[in-house]
């Protein structure tokens, strides 16, 4: 039975099973941004395990790229997985060329943070939210203003 293998908690299961049928019902486009709160209590997506305590509606799956497959489907994943191929082939580029300027070390300083805090295991907050943002885009404005000025 595949309820019987968890490897996270319950309650983040129990978000995650959710987040999931809403991606299986709305491939293409998701449910909508910002949506996963009021959705979740859709008789059709929930995952509830109430005689356990776990409750499948929150603000967010708490999980990045479910909460995107849920809220804006494959296309909204295509953006963020783009964004993500981009930065790594930079990053290789960087190694590649053995190049070790000060701008090539800090990119690559900057693209293991972006690629942290994107890493798809780790639970997360809201995507849509200010302070997740911050941390994610922040970086990135960094590493787009130097790959943009010539500095040795």
């Amino acid at each position: 039975k595949s309820d019987d293998y968890i490897f996270i908690s319950p309650e983040h299961n129990a978000l995650y099973r959710t987040a999931f049928n809403m991606f299986r019902y709305n491939m293409l486009i998701g449910v909508g941004p910002r949506m996963y709160r009021i959705e979740c209590q859709n008789p059709n997506y929930a995952y509830n395990s109430i005689s356990q305590g776990y409750r499948s509606c929150s603000t967010s799956p708490h999980n990045l790229y479910l909460q995107l497959l849920a809220e804006t489907g494959i296309f909204g994943v295509f953006f963020l997985l783009t964004l993500i191929t981009w930065v790594i082939i930079k990053f290789f580029k960087n190694f590649k060329n053995r190049n070790y300027t000060r701008k090539n070390n800090f990119q690559n300083i900057i693209i293991i943070c972006i690629l942290l805090n994107l890493f798809p295991l780790f639970p997360t907050g809201n995507f849509f939210g200010t302070w997740l943002s911050i941390i994610i885009f922040l970086p990135l404005t960094f590493f787009l203003y130097l790959e943009k000025i010539n500095v040795k």
